[in-house]
């Protein structure tokens, strides 16, 4: 990957150069704003890091001419001034993120590490002959604890093994399965994603398997399955914590022999299929109940690979949500964040995860509509009863009932609408419901 770095410290910019070109990343250099914007005229660049402040042409100047490019060139600025004023500039520019001198280095690679998935996938799909367009779900990360995660992922994505996913609710687990399978010999084939709480155990083995015309009253013709839709390819099993035990028993089946056959047919077949599967629940508790099997985890989880929530690391918060600040802008104005707007984000335990912050960038954008988004243009769910202030008062539990509240509301009770918005199927919403006692009617 080619990157062009804009620095007018010859001392940092030699560190930088060392540290990138030991990375991998093929390094130009320019030590001033008017080198660099003479380096952009002459060749492309995957990416760009620029100072702001430079003699001869400024980093926004850079920023803005790398944007200007038919590439769009994501750019890194670095900035010695930290003001919110000078961020919320460069990102209303269009800058990819910001980085505050002095920084630690490690930070720097992240965000690079983070740009280079993107690109990789970009390339991937140009290579395919799809849309040359970014991917819709990128990576969005600044924290060590992540960039671990994604450490794993790229280094077992070769490997045909089974990937067990865990974590709470709005983690990302279909992204890091996506991530699996962009990232193997796989890509060119199928991903298949499915939720396993939509599946009806006496409809199962139909769909994981398929059936022959006939096989069954409505069956009038015939229909692959899941295994055979995603032969050569990844299929995706979220909510694996909610199959029941004859499922299960199927499931198992097929990961011992490696063969299925449809419902009504006599012949077997083999399909080369990568199987990842995804929990928010205590699978080992469930085994211990009874609840699931203890042969089919051992078989599920060959790879176990475990999410951190959102606020195991913070970092990532204000990147993610200028990330979904950009997502949501088109046809508004909106500038940025006011300072109060993300200290109240850095406050909040989000229990909803990535999927919550989603959620309230969203509504901010849609309230706010031009200028600076602000503390109060978020939901209620964050601003009143004196969650921004005193979340660390309040359970966990408590902050996820009020959320589900206030989105039950916002869906005029609709629980089908209330499930959508929080990346859940209905079935887990009821049993939150009951756990959290909340009355039918609400």
């Amino acid at each position: 990957m080619t990157v062009l770095v804009a620095e007018d410290d010859q001392e940092m910019l030699e560190l930088i150069e060392n540290v990138l070109t030991e990375e991998g990343y093929q390094v130009l250099t320019a030590n001033n704003g008017t080198d660099a914007l003479a380096a952009l005229e002459r060749r492309d660049y995957d990416v760009v890091v620029t100072d702001l402040k430079m003699p001869g042409a400024s980093g926004l100047e850079v920023l803005r001419r790398a944007r200007a490019s038919y590439l769009r060139q994501p750019v890194v600025v670095m900035t010695a001034f930290g003001s919110i004023e000078t961020a919320v500039q460069a990102m209303k520019e269009g800058a990819y993120s910001y980085i505050t001198k002095p920084f630690d280095l490690e930070e720097l690679l992240a965000v690079m590490a983070e740009i280079a998935e993107q690109v990789r996938a970009h390339r991937q799909l140009r290579d395919k002959g799809e849309s040359g367009e970014a991917p819709a779900f990128p990576i969005v990360f600044r924290s060590k604890v992540f960039r671990r995660v994604l450490a794993i992922v790229h280094e077992v994505a070769e490997s045909n093994a089974s990937v067990l996913l865990g974590g709470e609710t709005g983690t990302g687990k279909e992204l890091i399965a996506r991530e699996l399978h962009l990232r193997s010999s796989r890509a060119k084939g199928p991903f298949i994603p499915v939720d396993v709480n939509t599946i009806p155990d006496a409809l199962f083995e139909s769909e994981l398997f398929g059936h022959k015309r006939g096989a069954f009253t409505g069956a009038v013709q015939d229909k692959p399955g899941l295994l055979e839709q995603a032969d050569h390819g990844t299929l995706f099993l979220d909510e694996i914590g909610e199959m029941g035990p004859a499922a299960q028993a199927k499931l198992l089946r097929f990961l011992q022999e490696r063969r299925c056959r449809r419902v009504g047919d006599t012949k077997e077949h083999c399909v080369d299929v990568r199987l990842v599967s995804a929990t928010h629940r205590d699978l080992s508790a469930m085994i211990g109940t009874g609840q699931f099997r203890e042969d089919l985890f051992y078989r599920l989880a060959v790879i176990p690979i475990n999410l951190p929530a959102l606020r195991e690391r913070p970092e990532d918060i204000t990147p993610l949500a200028y990330h979904f600040l950009r997502m949501f802008n088109k046809g508004f104005s909106v500038e940025g964040f006011r300072q109060d707007a993300l200290e109240l984000l850095a406050s909040f335990p989000w229990p909803g995860n990535v999927r919550q912050l989603e959620n309230a960038v969203e509504h901010a954008v849609i309230m706010r509509k031009t200028g600076l988004i602000k503390r109060d243009d978020f939901p209620a769910w964050i601003t009143t009863s004196g969650n921004a202030q005193h979340t660390d008062l309040r359970t966990l539990e408590e902050v996820e009932r009020g959320y589900i509240l206030e989105l039950l509301d916002r869906c005029q009770g609709n629980r089908s609408k209330t499930a959508k918005i929080l990346g859940i199927n209905r079935r887990t919403l009821l049993r939150k419901l009951a756990v959290y006692n909340i009355p039918p009617r609400q």
